[in-house]
């Protein structure tokens, strides 16, 4: 992307020098940092945490709904429609040369803007590209400790809740106590369930896709445990115990490494 700054500013060395041909080139530069550090980020619904600012406030606020999507198109429009305007500015400038006189320039001089341009645009490319391929936040050293697992998975929790699970499950908070992982799950059922029926489903159903989940196996792996809470409308939350041994996972040994996950144990 940098190659639509970099086009014309060589342009502007070798050929178009002068100030104001270099300020639409300025624009285009301009244009497309804030861009990049409003809107294009290298998130996903995995990963969030790599969203820079707007998307990530879009997807916090809808849930990651389908308004993320069209705001992502109309960003689209919005930053192709700028580029198409400096373009042509830059076309019109570069087609009167009355404007302005071209300041001279030695052969020496230019190749020395070009070769510092180059560096600059190599470096812009190279630090796009390594932030593109960087590991993702969430994916921290192998030394975590079980309370650092939880505050991890706490604060995503957080900067998500609240957050739809499906129809009738929501979850509303995370928080940590000593090495437990808390979730805390609001059901909004559309028929008639009774506690007994619930806490049955909850038993059965839930219990496995929870351990399941490879972030969860990975706290429990490190010794920690995890908590769901389940409120069901104004009755006392209904509980889930989740610990190596219900789950029938073998704990890590306090010397082997814990392996390294993006994904929240929330998704």
């Amino acid at each position: 992307m940098w190659l639509l700054v970099y086009i014309p500013a060589v342009m502007g060395i070798l050929r178009y020098r002068r100030l104001s041909y270099w300020r639409w080139v300025g624009a285009i530069f301009i244009w497309q940092s804030a861009a990049m550090f409003l809107f294009a980020a290298f998130g996903s619904l995995e990963e969030p945490e790599r969203d820079f600012l707007i998307i990530r406030a879009v997807r916090q606020a809808t849930n990651d709904g389908p308004m993320v999507a069209l705001v992502g198109l109309a960003f689209l429009i919005v930053f192709w429609g700028g580029i198409i305007y400096f373009a042509r500015r830059l076309y019109v400038d570069a087609k009167s040369p009355a404007l302005a006189a071209v300041m001279p320039a030695s052969k020496v001089r230019k190749g020395l803007e070009f070769a510092a341009l180059t560096a600059v645009m190599a470096w812009l490319l190279y630090s796009s590209i390594n932030a593109m391929n960087a590991p993702s936040p969430r994916g921290e050293s192998s030394d975590l400790t079980v309370e650092a697992i939880i505050d991890r998975e706490v604060a995503a929790v957080k900067a998500a809740a609240p957050m739809q699970i499906d129809e009738v499950t929501t979850m509303t908070d995370a928080r940590r106590e000593g090495r437990t992982l808390i979730l805390d799950y609001r059901f909004s059922p559309t028929d008639a369930v009774s506690r007994e029926q619930f806490e049955e489903a909850v038993r059965t159903n839930l219990l496995p896709q929870a351990c399941a989940e490879e972030p969860l196996q990975e706290l429990l792996r490190a010794g920690g445990s995890a908590r769901y809470r389940y409120s069901l409308l104004n009755e006392e939350p209904i509980t889930l115990e989740l610990s190596a041994e219900v789950c029938r996972i073998v704990p890590t040994p306090a010397s082997a490494t814990v392996p390294q996950k993006n994904s929240s144990i929330s998704r």
